[in-house]
């Protein structure tokens, strides 16, 4: 009689038994996998943003060189920032982790030379450009990635001529954009002397 009893409950037991050890087993890998899926999230957001800083770069060189407009999309969860005074373009990411050492700028120019001095006609790009990585709270860091502008130099003495990229705007103020903003790059004036300006309207909409 006792018997027929236990084997009544063991069942109920086991059963007891097997959803908690399930439970744990899911509340183990939901608490290593939400962090992973995490990661790979900000990981693919940080090299599409580095993406798009190139292709930045690139279209405001090719528009310097062969003039005509182009139009990007700011396709990123930050804010787009064109500084006409500082001559700068930059926008910024918050995510969880980064792919960039904390704390310095890095330069992410293809041959490696960020000297904001100046920089060699025929030899080095107008533009540097980067990222940088800073704490913005406990769990989370701000990415900064930046293009910034300096002057190339050809000849010595008389025969030194200085060539400069200048950023402006419609008004010559900053302007700000966010997600699936439109970036406009228009070229419209070259300036010719001992200084060579080549002039770069950029606008937001």
């Amino acid at each position: 009689m006792n018997n027929k009893k236990f084997k009544g409950v063991t069942p109920v037991i086991s059963s007891i038994l097997i959803i908690g050890v399930l439970a744990v087993v899911t509340g183990i890998a939901y608490q290593q996998g939400i962090p992973m899926i995490q990661k790979h999230i900000d990981t693919t957001t940080l090299h599409k943003a580095e993406k798009f800083l190139r292709e930045l770069d690139n279209s405001i060189s090719d528009i310097a060189r062969t003039g005509g407009t182009k139009e990007l999309i700011f396709d990123l969860p930050g804010e787009i920032k064109i500084d006409p005074e500082k001559n700068t373009i930059e926008f910024s990411l918050k995510t969880g982790g980064s792919i960039y050492m904390r704390g310095g700028f890095i330069c992410l120019n293809s041959d490696g030379n960020c000297n904001l001095n100046e920089g060699v006609w025929g030899k080095d790009s107008y533009s540097i450009i980067g990222a940088q990585t800073d704490l913005f709270d406990e769990y989370a860091v701000l990415t900064t990635y930046k293009i910034m502008y300096r002057n190339l130099t050809r000849g010595e003495g008389y025969n030194k001529k200085i060539y400069q990229l200048d950023i402006v705007t419609s008004k010559n103020v900053t302007v700000v954009g966010s997600k699936n903003s439109k970036v406009l790059i228009e070229k419209i004036g070259e300036e010719r002397g001992d200084l060579i300006k080549t002039v770069i309207k950029l606008d937001i909409i």
